[in-house]
């Protein structure tokens, strides 16, 4: 059986018995395991921390994706959980491009602010952006922009930076994130000239 919490506490042959999906509202931190007959630990821990937000769930359109660096699902940018240094897997990336994200809140709603993450590791030839801009839409044709983003490295998690920007009460139904990337890698990188990594995870508008 999997027995799990949601309040970072750790999972014990007590806890909360998993029967069907479980539904969050606000943020959390899942922690599960998996007992056998003997109530004995039979697997290892499975934690989880979800960033619930107005973008949680919904679907996006990426313009010039790396289907190599796709985040794993159709979902990727949007399903709580924001990626790490320690592994490309939840990382969404453009290869060569800009970065062109378009959000649909499938609603007209009130928006405050607008965040996303990207990755710097040079080395593996990923570069930040130049800058990042906020613009919204009603109809997904005309687009005004709301906001140029500003960055701030993510703490305790060097290497991950946070773009971000405030709103101020607009309302819109579509988010579109415009990220202008390097392009190529700079002249005193040893990939001179190759086309440059832009990756992005997690996408917050609240």
């Amino acid at each position: 059986v999997i027995r799990y919490t949601l309040d970072n506490t750790s999972s014990k042959s007590h806890s909360s018995l998993y029967k069907k999906p479980v539904e969050v509202n606000d943020n959390i931190t899942l922690k599960a395991l998996v007992f056998d007959n003997n109530n004995d630990i039979s697997s290892p821990l499975f934690f989880a921390t979800y960033h619930i937000n107005k973008a949680t769930g919904k679907t996006y359109v990426m313009k010039d994706l790396n289907p190599q660096y796709n985040g794993g699902t159709q979902y990727a940018l949007t399903d709580g959980l924001k990626g790490n240094k320690k592994s490309y897997d939840r990382w969404v990336g453009t290869l060569g491009k800009d970065y062109d994200v378009v959000v649909d809140l499938n609603k007209e709603q009130e928006i405050n602010s607008v965040s996303i993450n990207f990755l710097k590791d040079e080395g593996s030839w990923i570069f930040l952006p130049l800058n990042a801009k906020v613009f919204i839409s009603n109809d997904n044709v005309s687009w005004s922009e709301v906001g140029e983003m500003t960055k701030m490295e993510v703490k305790d998690n060097d290497k991950v930076y946070n773009y971000s920007t405030k709103t101020n009460k607009v309302k819109a139904r579509y988010v579109r994130i415009f990220a202008k990337t390097i392009g190529n890698c700079p002249k005193d990188h040893p990939g001179n000239g190759y086309p440059a990594h832009c990756f992005a995870d997690e996408i917050e508008i609240k």
